[in-house]
Parts: structure tokens; sequence; C-alpha cells
């Protein structure tokens, strides 16, 4: 499936694309393709019992190609985003997506990694949509959702959520430099984080983590590392990958605290392309887990790749990186 958009202001504010706006953009594309050919919209999906049910991200895995960096989408932009999903036992869903130019996505999903595009990987499952704490997935009507190839066995990503919550990270031997010396807190609020109302069971959008991450990331390189990064300097990131496993959720007035570790490392001063007016100073890594103050529960586990582009004009800046990676990269 292929929709054409425009970058507007409620996507992106008077900015450029951003990593929450392009998860969106996929998560809108993909709920179409969800239920493309039936008439009805994701909301209205049920189980044979009657339950309604909604497909929940348990992965996601967004990569920007450094030649394509998200701050080439902008305001007013025409688009194309295509989604494709896969099935598994009618039960498990695999998603893929990709976002270009108007006219720029193909038809054929197979195409899109070898194109410089932004794509994202996901797993979903069929999850009843109540408030119980205890989730269960099911399996929907087959007429309530759309026709998808089915997956000859079941995804890997499954094996690897299974192993990420048992050892409570998505990589236990990544080298830090820098680590943050307790917790991050990011407050849940009603009506930012989580919707406001009765029936809102499912509490925040798998999106709205990725809010909280990169919080975390930008707290953590301008308060909890020194020397300190800038906060220009910090500012200057844009992601090229992201792989993230979702757990459980939050409520309203908990507070999500996040364990988070980066690193920084030099990286070939031409990385984003031939673009002669950025520069690229060097490469963030990063790996968080969020969890429940109220319960203690692991709620998601990222890592991340970001890269320092700062433009050519701005020489203070990259002196301001050039040290900070002598310092910290040794």
């Amino acid at each position: 499936m292929i929709e054409d958009l425009e970058l507007t202001i409620r996507d992106v504010g008077l900015d450029h694309l951003s990593e929450f706006a392009l998860m969106r953009i996929f998560a809108s594309v993909v709920g179409h393709r969800l239920t493309a050919g039936t008439g009805n919209v994701p909301t209205e999906v049920t189980d044979k019992k009657g339950n309604h049910l909604y497909a929940g991200y348990y992965y996601t895995h967004l990569e920007i190609p450094p030649t394509r960096l998200l701050s080439s989408f902008t305001l007013w932009q025409q688009l194309s985003a295509g989604a494709e999903l896969e099935s598994f036992q009618n039960m498990v869903l695999a998603a893929r997506a990709a976002l270009g130019a108007k006219g720029e996505v193909p038809d054929d999903p197979s195409r899109w990694p070898a194109l410089p595009l932004p794509r994202l990987s996901g797993g979903l499952m069929f999850w009843v949509d109540n408030d119980a704490d205890d989730r269960q997935v099911t399996t929907p009507l087959p007429e309530l959702v759309g026709e998808f190839p089915p997956l000859a066995r079941q995804p890997q990503t499954l094996d690897t959520f299974r192993e990420v919550r048992k050892t409570g990270s998505i990589d236990r031997t990544f080298g830090s430099q820098f680590a943050a010396a307790q917790p991050i807190e990011y407050p849940v609020l009603a009506g930012r984080d989580v919707p406001v109302g009765p029936g809102k069971h499912h509490a925040l959008q798998f999106a709205t983590f990725i809010q909280m991450f990169e919080h975390a990331e930008r707290t953590l390189l301008t308060r909890g590392v020194w020397p300190r990064f800038p906060v220009a300097l910090a500012d200057s990131r844009t992601l090229l990958e992201r792989e993230t496993y979702y757990f459980a959720n939050c409520p309203a007035d908990d507070v999500a605290l996040i364990d988070i570790r980066g690193r920084v490392d030099p990286c070939a001063a031409n990385l984003h392309g031939p673009q002669p007016r950025l520069v690229s100073c060097g490469v963030l890594s990063f790996v968080a887990e969020i969890f429940s103050a109220q319960s203690g529960a692991l709620l998601a586990a990222t890592r991340a790749t970001q890269l320092l582009a700062i433009p050519t004009a701005h020489q203070g800046l990259i002196r301001d990186a050039e040290r900070q990676i002598a310092t910290l990269a040794g």
C-alpha cells in the first residue's frame, strides 16, 4: 500500500521531520494497511468473542540513511509512504514501511531496503483492548482485517523480545563511555502522554516511548556527562537507527525512570554524503531501558545511533564536537 501525504504543521510544527513524527506517520499507514479492503478502521477490529482488539507493537526498528537525514523532509513537502504486513498464524504481524518524496516509494516492498529511504521494520500482536494487568493476545475475525502474505515461521524478533525481557537490556555488552548516575525521570502526564477520558486502556502510544528515550539522551548529554555537551551541540544530533522493544505500559501520574548509557566515536566528515553545508562530526550510541516508578516493571528497551551533523557555518560547534570526542573517546 502506498499513500501520498503532505508534511503539515500538524506533523512537524514549523520544523522539519522528527523521529517522533516519522513514527506516527508510519503507524498511520501501517494502520490503514491493517484493514485495507474491509471498509472498516482498526478500532473496529474484534475477535470471535466480540472483544475489541488493537494491534500493538512489541518491536520497532527505524533506519535512516545518513545520505537522507530527517532534516531533508521539510514542512509542506509532498511525500509518499508505503506499508506492507505479513502474518504468522493470524496473530503476529511483521510490518515494513518506507517514506520518500512523492512517487519515490515503489509498490514492491522488497525494493525498499536498496533505496536511500527512511524505513521501519516492526512486529505487532493483537491484544484485547481492556485495562487488565495481564494483557491477552488473541486473533481477530479474518473478515475485519486485510489479507496478508503468510510467514512460514515465527519472526525472530519474538525470540529477541523474550531474551531482552529476561535479561533486562537490549545490549548487555555495550561499551559505554558515560552513563546517568541515576535514572532520568519523565513524568507521565494525562493529555500530553496518555489519552484523557474513560475507555483509554492502553495508555502510552508506542511512539511516546521514543520521546522518553530522546528526552533521556538529551538530558544525559547536557547534564549527566562531564564535560557537558553544549546544548546546541546536543541538538545537532539526528537519528540514524533505533531498535526498540516494548513490554508494558504505564498510566498517567506514573513516572518513567530511564536508565541510560552512551558513547561517542569519530566518523568520516562526509558520512552524510555530498552535502557541502554539513559536517559529520561524530556518531553517538545509546542503550537505555524504561521502568515504571509505581510498579517497577520494565516498560521498554532501546538501542540508538545518532549522527552529529553540524552546519559548516557553525565552526565553534564543530570545535566543540572535536573536543568532546577527544575527551570522551580518549
